[in-house]
């Protein structure tokens, strides 16, 4: 009897050591790519300018077994208003490692002149922009002939020094779901074609 409660104490002490760890995801940089010039003549003329940007994103994966996830769609949001997307691609990652991925996006000037022109322009004089990054990934973990389908839902925050290009800080909450599968389940990620 006593052993079969050792036995047990060791199984629940190992599940609870390889319990799943949510990633850690940081912006660790953006670039400004390039930029396209355009006229506006209705409903007021103005001369717009969209931003070809991308971002380095610092993910780590805590967990002792590889990744995959899915292409996906990230939000570019400034103020609760979106500003662009940018285009996460699909990933491998081994157990216990650390990765920069870099996400090419678009900002377009016209949502960012809509009712958020002044307080962008003010941010902008400040030298300190906020905009967030909201995307959720889809993607397996594999152990053995287990497979464990997830979804992390990300929010990064990004303060951004607009003119040297720059980024002042940077902090994320992470939101991991978990979906036990079996072997040979056709539920795999990979880039969409």
């Amino acid at each position: 009897m006593i052993g079969f409660i050792v036995v047990g104490l060791g199984i629940a002490a190992a599940l609870y050591m390889l319990r799943p760890k949510d990633p850690i995801i940081k912006v660790v940089q953006v670039h400004i790519k390039g930029f396209s010039v355009r006229t506006q003549v209705t409903p007021i003329p103005a001369v717009l300018v969209d931003l070809e940007v991308s971002m380095d994103v610092l993910c780590k994966n805590l967990n002792p077994v590889p990744i995959s996830c899915s292409e996906a769609l990230m939000d570019i949001v400034y103020e609760g208003q979106k500003l662009g997307t940018g285009d996460v691609p699909f990933s491998e990652q081994p157990g216990c490692s650390s990765r920069i991925i870099t996400i090419p996006g678009k900002i377009s000037s016209i949502a960012a002149l809509g009712t958020l022109g002044p307080k962008l322009l003010s941010d902008i004089a400040k030298r300190e922009v906020k905009l967030t990054g909201i995307v959720t990934l889809k993607g397996v973990a594999k152990l053995g002939a287990i497979k464990h389908r997830f979804n992390v839902g990300v929010n990064c925050d990004v303060v951004v020094d607009p003119l040297m290009v720059d980024v002042i800080r940077s902090s994320s909450e992470c939101d991991m779901d978990l979906f036990p599968t079996l072997k040979g389940d056709d539920q795999n990620p990979g880039k969409t074609e």
